[in-house]
């Protein structure tokens, strides 16, 4: 055993008297162009990290995005589902208005009182009503359905509403279905 020891020594000193040799043939020239390469090196790896870090950064915010979008928009459907039944308790609100009768009036009064709640809780989600008349036609949020034509009415507005339409936080869930006016022309 103590012969292994011997000649692992025997084998360090060896070895490093080799390394010394190695050392002392390398001249000037070589040692700088040696610290050229490591200052090269060390910057390559410096640009590296830092097109990395960049990188990184760029990702968190991609899925940072993501996430809030996620979030924003996974009601989307549920909405849409929830929009039917205030067009039905609308449209009960419309047909129950030609109606004078007291039982009426109280479920008019109702209906009003549903549609507003659900509105509101709507609205506590991000959601907004797109009912306005008297606006410019906007392709983006209308529908056009029907034109009526008029010389009293500035061209290209918004008479009526036949179906409000929906945003989602800014995000078009369904466009309002609406008349636009339209000048009448003469034909001769």
């Amino acid at each position: 055993m103590n012969n292994d020891i011997y000649n692992l020594d025997e084998k360090k000193k060896n070895d490093c008297l080799e390394n010394s040799q190695v050392l002392k043939k390398i001249n000037d020239n070589d040692l700088i162009e040696l610290k050229k390469q490591v200052i090269s090196l060390k910057n390559n790896l410096l640009h590296e990290t830092m097109n990395i870090e960049e990188e990184i950064k760029k990702v968190k915010i991609r899925a940072e995005k993501d996430i809030e979008n996620i979030y924003k928009f996974s009601l989307e459907k549920f909405i849409n589902e929830i929009l039917s039944i205030i067009d039905n308790f609308e449209r009960a609100l419309q047909l129950s208005n030609h109606f004078n009768d007291d039982n009426y009036l109280e479920i008019n009064s109702k209906l009003k009182q549903i549609i507003e709640f659900s509105l509101n809780v709507l609205k506590n989600f991000g959601v907004t009503v797109i009912n306005k008349i008297d606006v410019v036609f906007n392709p983006d949020i209308h529908q056009a359905m029907s034109i009526h034509f008029s010389e009293s009415i500035k061209e290209n507005k918004i008479i009526s509403i036949f179906q409000n339409g929906y945003l989602l936080n800014d995000r078009l869930l369904r466009p309002a279905i609406v008349s636009v006016s339209k000048n009448k022309k003469e034909t001769i």
